[in-house]
């Protein structure tokens, strides 16, 4: 069972890929109307469905790294990217879930992304894991850091 806090981040993150793919109405006064993150989560799930048919293709790299071998271990990454991949499923996307991934697969991971982007409408990158920001960059890490 998730507790509260770590549902509303989940919420958090789902409401960031609503935004991404163009579904961002007035999330505050949806929570402010006593609708708990899930139902609100299942609400705009079913509401993209409704709105995007079939027509679309749709194509989503997930990657989940938990398992640093240098670094502390992540006790949610996987599970986090986890549930935004069965969430991006019910949404009609074809999914590439990556898990504890080093830099080598998950580099040929984002080409494959990157390939089917190409033939996409809609393409979506979802990270957990370490990461950090440079003069204004970030970078992301595997598992080998």
């Amino acid at each position: 069972m998730m507790n509260n806090g770590r549902r509303w981040m989940r919420f958090a993150a789902f409401a960031c890929l609503l935004a991404v793919v163009g579904l961002a109405p007035d999330l505050a006064s949806r929570a402010t109307a006593g609708l708990s993150p899930v139902e609100i989560e299942d609400d705009y799930v079913a509401a993209y469905t409704r709105a995007s048919g079939k027509a679309a293709r749709k194509v989503a790299l997930i990657i989940g790294n938990d398992r640093y071998r240098e670094s502390y271990a992540l006790r949610n990454a996987v599970s986090d990217a986890r549930s935004i991949e069965r969430k991006l499923r019910q949404l009609g996307f074809e999914t590439n879930l990556v898990t504890d991934a080093d830099n080598r697969r998950m580099n040929e991971a984002i080409q494959r992304l990157a390939g089917d982007a190409a033939a996409a409408d809609v393409a979506l990158f979802f990270y957990s894991g370490h990461a950090v920001e440079f003069s204004g960059a970030n970078y992301i890490f595997g598992i080998d850091i």
